[in-house]
């Protein structure tokens, strides 16, 4: 019944912590109807209201016991990997989005255990980024990953197939913004010396779609992405990356970009970093200062 579901999830959502009492009689028996509607998923409402019930008792529990993450591993877990082996496309973005729950309340309390690190080649499978549904779950997921495991991620030499990703996203007018995301995440998470050797091929592609089909929502991504790029790696570093593609590109990217565009970009944080960005860009950056 779907709206006993939703009272469930609704009555968690507003006692918050004084259900805590409660989770040893409700934990067990909401992982048992998981395990039941999982062999058949035929109530979207009821999943979504499950799901939620979910998700709230893991943030109820852990905000005042982080380590209680390893029991609803042990308990989730065996269903998480039915689901991801049976491709029960409905439960995928649900199981995507726990997953990226759990590892961020693991962030507080130590290292990534082997079952996630086990699981991060799957992640990388073309198919499940063709289904729009799974795109925004397991972008969130991924770059989790990238957060908390880019030296596992390097050791298993995974970074040019997590670069796949990135070009897919790139190329779809729909899902630009989360191959920038994707993008942010390696610059500030991933070995740097690595990822700065890939760094002109991952521009050419930027430039790239730039030309060849360009809208709004691309240039104010781009905008935050060059001058997030001068805050972590430096200005000098960024107008020099765009010069090695063309010379004297950059001041194209200034006039046709920066000057054009840069009012269009929305939101408090990207507004932020841009208006750092192009401060360390224009006091930084000692080729500001000379000709052309």
């Amino acid at each position: 019944n779907e709206y006993v579901m939703k009272a469930i999830m609704r009555v968690l959502n507003t006692l918050n912590e004084h259900t805590m009492p409660f989770m040893a009689v409700a934990l067990p028996k909401l992982t048992e109807i998981l395990t039941q509607v999982a062999k058949n998923p035929s109530k979207p409402h009821f999943n979504h209201y499950l799901f939620e019930t979910i998700a709230l008792s893991i943030k109820i529990v852990c905000k005042i016991e982080p380590n209680a993450v390893s029991s609803f591993e042990e308990a989730l877990f065996p269903q998480f990997q039915y689901i991801l082996q049976s491709d029960i496309m409905e439960f995928l973005p649900y199981v995507f989005q726990m997953l990226s729950l759990l590892m961020e309340i693991r962030q507080t309390i130590g290292s990534v255990p082997d079952p996630y690190l086990a699981l991060f080649p799957c992640l990388l499978s073309p198919v499940l980024w063709e289904r729009p549904g799974n795109i925004t779950p397991l972008m969130r997921l991924m770059c989790t990953f990238v957060k908390q495991a880019s030296p596992q991620i390097q050791a298993q030499g995974k970074l040019m197939s997590v670069l796949g990703v990135f070009q897919k996203m790139i190329a779809s007018k729909a899902n630009d913004h989360e191959g920038f995301y994707l993008l942010q995440s390696l610059i500030s998470h991933y070995p740097r010396e690595e990822l700065i050797q890939i760094m002109p091929q991952i521009f050419r592609l930027l430039f790239q779609r730039l030309s060849s089909s360009k809208t709004t929502k691309f240039v104010k991504c781009l905008i935050v992405f060059f001058t997030f790029y001068a805050l972590k790696i430096g200005p000098t570093e960024l107008i020099k990356l765009i010069d090695e593609i063309q010379p004297q590109m950059f001041g194209m990217v200034c006039q046709r970009v920066f000057v054009s565009d840069i009012n269009k970009v929305s939101g408090d944080t990207d507004r932020k970093i841009v208006a750092v960005g192009i401060v360390k860009i224009l006091c930084d950056a000692p080729a500001m200062l000379q000709q052309p």
